[in-house]
């Protein structure tokens, strides 16, 4: 059976260890649950750096939005992606705090109250 690198790394470990029972019957086992535990995907990553700039790009809006500020407003949104902007905030329920439905470039929901 071939083992992938992350696969001999705990079958190296078990051994060390003075575990080979487990590493000859585990050790495929022990390096899925290690990827599973320690290693995340490069997706999932990303999908967390962009959620964080996004909620953080909704709260500078916000303000903005606060202080009337529409020009600073639509040039901070101009950077953004729209489309992940507009979703991101659907998807935390940001859509009017965040001044995107103010300055038009969203629409409220169907049965969502302000």
């Amino acid at each position: 059976m071939k083992m992938t690198s992350f696969e001999r790394q705990a079958y190296d470990w078990a051994i060390e260890q003075k575990f080979p029972s487990v590493a000859a019957r585990s050790a495929r086992a022990l390096a899925q649950l290690l990827q599973r535990e320690f290693v995340k995907p490069a997706e999932d990553k990303k999908a967390e750096t962009d959620r964080a700039f996004y909620s953080g790009i909704r709260t500078a809006l916000s303000i903005l939005a606060l202080h009337d500020q529409e020009t600073i407003f639509r040039e901070l949104v101009e950077t953004c992606s729209l489309p992940e902007l507009i979703e991101a905030a659907k998807e935390d329920g940001e859509l009017e705090f965040s001044g995107l439905i103010r300055y038009g470039y969203a629409k409220k929901e169907e049965g969502e109250s302000v």
